[in-house]
């Protein structure tokens, strides 16, 4: 098999496992943060048993030469199957767990002081992140302007773009998790989450660029075992910070509404 038939293969399972991957971890988020047992639910079966038929098909598909749109096609009807069930299922966790997230006490604490973000992440953090992202995606645009024969242009963009829209999504995320409101009790963990956000935001950033600026000039012909590698790891890489930013709405406790 030919290092391109490898990548073509490799990216073409975790496409297709991607959503089954973002639902189980958004699940284990979720009770985690809840302090809950996990919910049994019953159209995790149905994503199961999708994800197990697309992952055949785009085995069975590897007797398509790479690269190839017909083989975009079955990857895409698989993962479009299984992302609509995978919707199913991330509203049943919410749902599900949304009791054990909601706190029922009278009391309540508040401050006259709002929270800034400063004061949990130093901003020299911050910025360097920031700095991080826009050096390597500007780096990243001069290597991809210069012109190179053979080249395979999509995938590298593809990484690159998303390390700036993780970049994005976790400074939001951090935002709303500093400024929001909060239940008594809690505030002492505040630190140790968002520097958690940080961290993964950090991690997501240069692993993305990393693998963008690997994958840019590589020579399929010669290295493509070793590239199909480096796409699969960073996809792994994505897939994990995808999941944790949709979960980012499943966690996290709050008061009940008064009068409720």
């Amino acid at each position: 098999m030919r290092g391109l038939d490898v990548a073509q293969l490799s990216a073409a399972l975790l496409a297709a496992c991607t959503p089954w991957f973002v639902a189980s971890i958004a699940l284990r988020v979720a009770t985690t943060h809840a302090a809950a047992p996990a919910p049994h639910l019953h159209s995790m079966k149905l994503l199961r048993a999708i994800t197990v038929g697309a992952a055949i098909a785009a085995s069975i598909a590897t007797v398509i030469l790479a690269p190839s749109l017909w083989m975009l096609l079955i990857v895409g009807l698989g993962f479009g199957g299984a992302a609509l069930v995978a919707l199913r299922v991330l509203g049943e966790i919410d749902d599900l767990t949304r009791p054990a997230r909601r706190v029922g006490s009278a009391e309540r604490a508040a401050s006259l002081r709002p929270r800034k973000p400063g004061e949990y992440l130093p901003w020299s953090w911050r910025l360097a992140a920031a700095g991080t992202a826009v050096l390597g995606a500007t780096a990243f645009v001069v290597r991809a302007s210069s012109v190179v024969s053979g080249r395979r242009i999509f995938m590298p963009i593809v990484f690159a773009a998303a390390a700036l829209v993780f970049l994005w999504l976790y400074e939001v995320w951090a935002h709303q998790v500093i400024t929001g409101p909060i239940v008594a009790g809690d505030a002492g963990n505040l630190r140790r989450v968002v520097r958690r956000i940080f961290a993964m935001e950090l991690l997501l950033v240069v692993a993305c660029l990393g693998t963008a600026h690997a994958l840019l000039n590589l020579d399929w012909a010669a290295n493509g075992t070793l590239g199909a590698a480096i796409e699969l790891a960073g996809g792994v890489v994505a897939v994990a910070g995808c999941a944790l930013a949709v979960a980012s709405g499943l966690v996290g406790r709050r008061y009940e509404t008064a009068g409720r």
